[in-house]
C-alpha cells in the first residue's frame, strides 16, 4: 500500500482499536471478530489503493519486494509464502486482507479462514504464525530464488516482538486465556510456547554468520517488563511507543541504527550473498522446501578437494582468473568446458588453480576435485579420494573399475546439473593412461602443464592461457610489507617476476636479519654460479630440462642459511624430499617415536617444520596432519643431496615408509592407498643413491620387503601388470645382489628371492600365462625344497601352485590327487593350521576346473566354517573366504547345476558379502542369480534384470575389441538361457558370442575348456532349432503354407537368424521366394518318407 512509517503507525492503531476493543463469548471460535480485522483492512485498502478495498497483494510498479510468511494447515512444516510480486508458482490474485488474516490466524485470536486463490484446492490457516516468528531464514532463502547468489547483500533487519526483563523473547498472545482455550489442543498450545524461544533461537544462529563477513545482520528487541504487551492491549499503544523510544535511544541500539542508515545511503555493503552461501545454506538446507514449491532444495556444503590451504599472500592475477572464467562459462566447449594452463616449472600455475578453486567452491558452492597427475599411483589416490567424497561403493572393485566408475559418476553428476570442478595438476605426460579416464562430457576440467604438447591434445588453442610472471606492480605488492623503494623493485625484476622467487625471497627476509640491500647483493654474487648450475640441469635426472635461475637462486639462499641457522629445518627438509610431495602424513614425521628415523627428537621435529612453514618451503595440506611441499622444491632438494654426496636422507625414508606402509589387505587397502606414492618415491629415490650405499642386512630387508608390499598392493587393486613389472624389478636386482660377493653377508636374500618368484607366478597365472608360471613355480619349488627341505611349509605351498597351474592347463585330475596327497602330508606334519585351508582353497578350485562342481562348495563350506570358529564371524579373513568362495564359483562353474544344499550355503554368504563389496555390485548380487536360477527363490523376471545389470557392469569394464572375461562369458550364457524361451533371436546371438569366446579361450589350450565348447555347442543346435520353430509358428499364422515355411525354415531362416534378422524382416524375404510346384512337393515327400 506504499505507506510512509508514520501511515503505517497511524493505520495499525486504528486497525488494533476497531478489531480488539471487543471480545467474542468464550465458546465461539478464536477471541476476537475475524470480520472487524477483515473491514479494517478493506478500509485502510480503500483509503490506499485507488478506493479498492479490494486491492490484490501485488505491486504493479513493483517499488519494492515484500514477502510475509504463514503456516498452512494444508503444510505444516514450511511456511508459505506471500508475496507482493509475481513468482513461479500458480496463484491468482488475492486481496490484502486476506494476507492479513492469513497471517494473523491463530486459536487465540481469529477463527480459520481459507484463502482459495493461493492453490487449486486453497489454503486453510488457523495457526498461521506458527514457525513464523522470526522468517529471516526463510527470506534469504527467497533473496536467494529471486535475486541469484550474486547479488550484493544490503542488510538484514530482524525485529522482534520484545523481551521481558528476564530476557525472555515474548511471543504475541493473550495475558488472560479465556475458557475457550481449553478446547484448544494440546499440541497447538505447545507449539505457540515453543514460538517463544523460535525467534532467539534463529537470530542466534544467524548471526555468527554474517558477523564473519560483514556487520550487516541487525536484530532489534526492546525490552517491555515482566509482562509486555499483548495485541488485545491496543489502549496501552501509547505506554508501548514511549517504551519503544526508549530501547531506540540507547547508545548500543543507535550504532545499530545509524549503521543501518550508513550502509543503505551506501547501497550496502560489498558482500554478496554467495560468498557465505556454504554457511547459509547449511543453515537453509535445515528448511525442506516451502509449499509453493518455491523453496530451494537442501543443500550440502560443497565438496573442496585441494591439495594445500589457501594462500593467503596470492596477490594479482586477476586477468587470468577472468580469463579462466570467461572460457569456463563462455569458451568453445560450453558446458564441458576444459582450460589449460600452461607455463614453466614455478610460474604459478598450480597456485593460480588453486585461488580459483577457492573462489569457486566458496562464492558458487562448486563441488571442487584436485588430481595430480604427476604419475600413476598418485592419479589413482586422488580418484579413490573422489569416490569417497561422492559416496561411490568401491569395495571389491579393482583400479579400473574405480577409475571408470568415478570417470561416469562425475560425467551422471553433471547431467543432474552438478557443475563441478576439476583440476589436473602436473600434467606433463600426454601418453599418461589415466587421463584418458577424465571425464568425457560435463563439468569444467583445469588442466597445469609445462607441456605446450599436452595443452593442444585435451582443448582447442582458444582455451589454452599461458601463464608467465607477474606483473611489475603485482610483484611490488607482494614485496610490499618490506620495501617500495628501487632495490625492491630492481630485486623483483632480477627474479624475473617469479612468484615462487619472489615468495621464498619474502620469507627469507621476514624470518632472518638480512637486509633488503644485502639479499640483493647475495644474489646477484651468486648468479655465475646458479648459472653453471642451471646449465647442468639436462644432465641430472631430477631437475627440468629448464631450470629457472631466480627459483635456483632464492631456494640455495634459504638452504644454506638453514644449514647454518637452523640445522635440524635443513635435516626435515633433506628428509621430507624422499617422499611424495602432496599430503605427507605426520605419521611418516614425528609419531613414530620408537624408530629413530631421523636424529631429531619429537619437539624439535614440530619446531622443524614451522620452521619450513615460514620460510616458504612447506605448506599445511588441506588433509588436517598433512604437508604440502612444491615439487619443483622436492627435485631441488633431491638433487642437492646427490651433488654433495649426502645419501644418509634416503635410508631414512625407505625405513620410514617400510614402518609406515602395512602388509596389504583389503582391510586396510584405504591406509595402504594413502601411503603408497610416499612409499613408491622412498623406493626410487633410495634406488637412485644404491649404487653409492654398502648395503647392509636391516635396509636392504627393508628395500625389498618394501616394493614386495607394493606389488601385492598393486596386485589387489587390479593392476596386475604393473604388479608383474614391479615383481621383475625386484628379481632383477636380487639376483644382482645374490651375486655380489661384496653382499654376501647380507642375509634374508634367498628367501626374499623365493617370495618374490611365488609373486610372480601368482601374477602370471592371473594374466592367463600359464606355462612362464608353472616355470616360474618350477624354480622357486626346486630352490625351497633343496633350502627348507621336501617337507617344508615353503615348499608344500609352492608345490600346490604348481597343482593350481596344471588344472588350468587341463590335467584337473592329476592336479587334484597331488593337492590330496599335499594336504594329507600337512595335516600329518603340522595339523590343521592357515596353510593347510589355503591349499584346501586350491583344490576347491582344482574341483570346480573338473566340474565337480558340488564337491568343491562342500570343500569352500569346509573352509570358511574353520575360519569362522578360528576367528569369529565378520573377521577379515572369514570375509576373504567368502568373497574368494564366490569370485571362484563365477569364474569357474555353471552354477545353476548346483544342488540346493550348495546354493543355500551361498545364499548364506550374501550379507557378509554385500557388507564387504556394497550394494549393486557384480559379484554382490550373484548370489541372488543362484537362487533364482536354481528356483529357490524369486522370478524369471527378476532375475534378467539383474543378469542384464551386472552385464552392463561388466561391459563397462571391458576393453573396446577386448577378449571377454570368464564372468561376461557366464553372464551372456545365463542370460540366453533366460530368454530361450521368450526371445529364442537374442539367445542364439548370445550364444554365438558365448561359444566365440571359449574357442578363443580354449586356443592353444584345448583341454581347458572342453566341457564349456561342448555344452554351448549342444545348447547353439537346440537353441536353433527352437527359433526356427518359432519362425514357422509366425509365418504359418500369417497364411503361409506350412510345407513352404519349414522348407524355407531349415536353410535361409536359419542364417538370417543367425545374422540378426528380425521377423518383419525374415517375412519379407520369405514373400520373394518362389511358390514349389506340387510335384516339388510330392518328391519331397516322398523322399521324406523313404527316410
Amino acid at each position: 500500500m506504499q505507506m510512509t512509517c508514520k501511515e503505517a503507525i497511524t493505520a495499525y492503531s486504528t486497525v488494533a482499536r476497531t478489531t480488539f476493543s471487543e471480545r467474542k463469548f468464550g465458546w465461539q471460535n478464536g477471541a476476537f471478530k475475524a470480520s472487524k480485522l477483515e473491514n479494517a483492512i478493506r478500509l485502510a485498502a480503500k483509503e490506499k489503493c485507488k478506493n479498492d478495498p479490494e486491492a490484490v497483494m501485488l505491486d504493479e510498479q513493483d517499488m519494492g519486494k515484500t514477502v510475509v510468511f504463514a503456516l498452512s494447515d494444508n503444510n505444516m512444516e514450511t511456511p508459505f509464502r506471500l508475496r507482493t510480486y509475481k513468482s513461479d508458482t500458480n496463484c491468482k490474485p488475492y486481496p490484502i486482507w486476506a494476507a492479513a488474516r492469513a497471517t494473523t490466524c491463530s486459536p487465540s485470536f481469529f477463527r480459520t479462514i481459507l484463502v482459495d486463490e493461493l492453490s487449486p484446492i486453497g489454503e486453510d490457516f488457523s495457526t498461521a504464525t506458527l514457525k513464523c516468528s522470526n522468517p529471516s531464514k526463510d527470506l534469504l532463502e527467497e533473496a536467494s530464488q529471486i535475486f541469484g547468489d550474486g547479488r550484493k547483500l544490503g542488510y538484514l533487519v530482524s525485529i522482534g516482538a520484545g523481551n521481558s526483563h528476564n530476557g525472555e523473547e515474548l511471543v504475541l498472545g493473550t495475558k488472560n486465556p479465556d475458557r475457550f482455550q481449553k478446547g484448544v489442543p494440546k499440541e497447538t498450545l505447545e507449539e505457540i510456547k515453543r514460538a517463544n524461544t523460535e525467534a532467539e533461537e534463529m537470530a542466534k544462529e544467524l548471526a555468527p554468520i554474517f558477523e564473519k563477513y560483514s556487520k550487516s545482520y541487525i536484530r532489534l528487541t526492546p525490552e517491555f517488563g515482566a509482562d509486555g504487551f499483548t495485541l488485545e492491549e491496543w489502549e496501552k499503544l501509547e505506554s508501548l511507543t514511549t517504551a519503544v523510544n526508549k530501547y531506540l535511544s540507547e547508545p548500543a541500539t543507535a550504532e545499530l541504527v545509524n549503521r543501518v542508515v550508513t550502509g543503505l545511503a551506501a547501497k550496502g555493503t560489498d558482500i554478496r550473498l554467495r560468498t557465505m552461501a556454504p554457511s547459509l545454506r547449511t543453515l537453509l538446507a535445515k528448511k525442506e522446501g516451502s509449499q509453493d514449491g518455491s523453496a530451494a532444495d537442501s543443500v550440502n556444503e560443497p565438496i573442496l578437494m585441494v591439495p594445500s590451504v589457501r594462500n593467503k599472500e596470492f596477490v594479482g592475477r586477476e586477468e587470468i582468473m577472468v580469463a579462466l572464467e570467461d572460457r569456463l562459462t563462455l569458451g568453445s566447449q560450453g558446458a564441458d568446458a576444459r582450460v589449460v594452463l600452461v607455463g614453466d616449472e614455478g610460474s604459478g600455475k598450480t597456485e593460480i588453480a588453486l585461488e580459483f578453486a577457492y573462489r569457486r567452491n566458496e562464492l558458487d558452492s562448486q563441488n571442487v576435485y584436485w588430481v595430480p597427475a604427476d604419475s600413476s599411483q598418485v592419479f589413482t589416490t586422488a580418484y579413490y579420494e573422489i569416490a569417497k567424497e561422492m559416496d561411490i561403493s568401491v569395495s571389491g572393485l579393482r583400479r579400473q573399475e574405480v577409475l571408470k566408475a568415478v570417470q561416469r559418476s562425475l560425467e551422471d553428476a553433471a547431467e543432474e546439473g552438478d557443475r563441478w570442478l576439476l583440476v589436473v595438476d602436473g600434467a606433463d605426460d600426454e601418453d599418461m593412461p589415466e587421463l584418458g579416464l577424465l571425464p568425457k562430457t560435463g563439468g569444467h576440467i583445469i588442466y597445469t602443464t609445462s607441456s605446450k604438447e599436452v595443452a593442444t591434445k585435451v582443448c582447442e588453442d582458444t582455451d589454452v592461457i599461458y601463464i608467465g610472471g607477474l606483473k611489475e606492480e603485482e610483484a611490488m605488492q607482494m614485496i610490499s610489507s618490506l620495501s617500495v623503494g628501487e632495490i625492491a623493485r630492481q630485486l623483483v625484476n632480477d627474479l624475473e617476476l617469479n612468484p615462487l622467487a619472489i615468495s621464498l625471497a619474502v620469507a627469507h627476509l621476514q624470518n632472518t636479519h638480512t637486509s633488503l640491500d644485502q639479499y640483493y647483493r647475495l644474489y646477484q654474487q651468486s648468479i655465475p654460479k646458479l648459472q653453471e648450475m642451471a646449465d647442468g640441469a639436462a644432465n641430472t635426472p631430477f631437475l627440468p630440462e629448464y631450470m629457472s635461475i631466480p627459483i635456483l637462486g632464492t631456494w640455495q639462499i634459504t638452504f644454506d642459511y638453514l644449514a647454518n641457522e637452523h640445522p635440524e629445518s635443513a635435516v626435515m627438509l633433506n628428509y621430507l624430499s624422499q617422499f611424495n610431495h602432496s599430503e605427507i602424513p605426520t605419521n611418516l614425521i614425528i609419531d613414530l617415536t620408537d624408530t629413530p628415523l631421523i636424529p631429531l627428537e619429537n619437539p624439535r621435529r614440530l619446531e622443524a617444520l614451522t620452521t619450513l612453514q615460514n620460510f616458504a618451503l612447506l605448506h599445511a595440506s588441506s588433509h588436517p596432519q598433512t604437508y604440502y611441499l612444491h615439487p619443483l622444491l622436492r627435485l631441488l632438494v633431491l638433487n642437492n643431496l646427490h651433488t654433495s654426496g649426502t645419501y644418509q636422507p634416503m635410508i631414512w625414508g625407505l625405513i620410514s615408509a617400510d614402518s609406515c606402509f602395512p602388509d596389504p589387505r583389503y582391510d586396510n587397502f584405504p591406509l595402504c592407498l594413502s601411503l603408497l606414492p610416499h612409499a613408491s618415491a622412498s623406493i626410487t629415490s633410495f634406488r637412485s643413491a644404491k649404487p653409492h650405499l654398502p648395503l647392509d642386512r636391516f635396509t636392504a630387508k627393508a628395500y625389498y620387503e618394501l616394493q614386495l608390499r607394493l606389488a601385492r598392493h598393486l596386485f589387489l587393486e587390479g593392476s596386475i601388470a604393473a604388479a608383474l613389472e614391479a615383481q621383475d624389478t625386484v628379481l632383477a636386482e636380487l639376483a644382482s645382489d645374490r651375486t655380489r660377493k661384496a653382499d654376501r653377508r647380507i642375509s634374508g636374500i634367498e628367501e626374499l628371492y623365493l617370495t618374490a618368484l611365488t609373486s610372480k607366478a601368482l601374477s602370471l597365472f592371473h594374466l592367463a600365462r600359464f606355462p612362464e608360471a608353472r616355470e616360474t613355480l618350477t624354480e622357486a619349488h626346486t630352490l625351497t625344497a633343496a633350502r627348507y627341505g621336501e617337507d617344508s611349509d615353503f615348499s608344500l605351498r609352492t608345490l600346490a601352485s604348481i597343482c593350481r597351474v596344471d588344472s588350468a592347463l587341463g590335467s584337473s585330475e592329476e592336479a587334484e590327487m597331488n593337492l590330496r596327497e599335499i594336504i594329507n602330508r600337512l595335516a600329518t606334519l603340522r595339523g590343521v593350521d592357515d596353510s593347510l585351508m589355503a591349499i584346501m582353497n586350491d583344490l576347491a578350485r582344482v574341483m570346480l576346473e573338473g566340474y565337480k562342481l558340488d564337491d568343491a562348495v562342500a570343500t569352500f563350506k569346509e573352509v570358511h566354517d574353520w575360519y569362522g570358529q578360528q576367528y569369529g564371524e565378520g573377521h577379515p579373513k572369514v570375509v576373504m573366504q567368502a568373497l574368494h568362495t564366490v569370485q571362484s564359483l563365477v569364474e569357474l562353474s555353471n552354477l545353476e547345476f548346483a544342488r540346493v544344499e550348495s546354493v543355500e550355503f551361498l545364499m548364506g554368504l550374501e550379507p557378509t558379502l554385500r557388507i564387504a563389496l556394497g550394494e549393486g555390485h557384480v559379484v554382490g548380487v550373484w548370489i541372488c542369480l543362484i537362487a533364482g536360477v536354481n528356483g529357490v527363490e524369486g522370478e524369471v523376471e527378476r532375475v534378467e534384470e539383474l543378469v542384464r545389470y551386472c552385464l552392463g557392469v561388466e561391459e563397462e569394464k571391458a576393453e573396446p575389441n577386448g577378449e571377454p572375461s570368464l564372468i561376461l562369458l557366464r553372464m551372456w550364457r545365463l542370460l540366453s538361457l533366460i530368454l530361450t524361451p521368450t526371445d529364442p533371436e537374442e539367445a542364439l546371438s548370445l550364444f554365438a558370442k558365448v561359444r566365440a569366446g571359449w574357442l578363443h579361450k580354449a586356443a592353444g589350450n584345448e583341454g581347458r575348456y572342453r566341457f564349456e565348447i561342448t555344452e554351448v555347442t549342444d545348447k547353439s543346435a537346440m537353441l536353433e532349432e527352437a527359433l526356427r520353430r518359432h519362425y514357422c509358428d509366425v509365418l504359418e499364422g500369417k497364411g503361409k503354407p506350412r510345407s513352404e515355411v519349414e522348407r524355407w525354415g531349415l536353410t535361409e531362416l536359419r542364417r538370417e537368424a543367425l545374422g540378426g534378422k528380425d521377423a518383419a524382416e525374415i517375412e519379407a524375404k520369405f514373400e520373394g521366394l518362389s511358390i514349389a510346384t506340387e510335384e516339388e512337393e510330392r518328391g519331397r515327400r516322398k523322399g521324406k518318407g523313404r527316410a
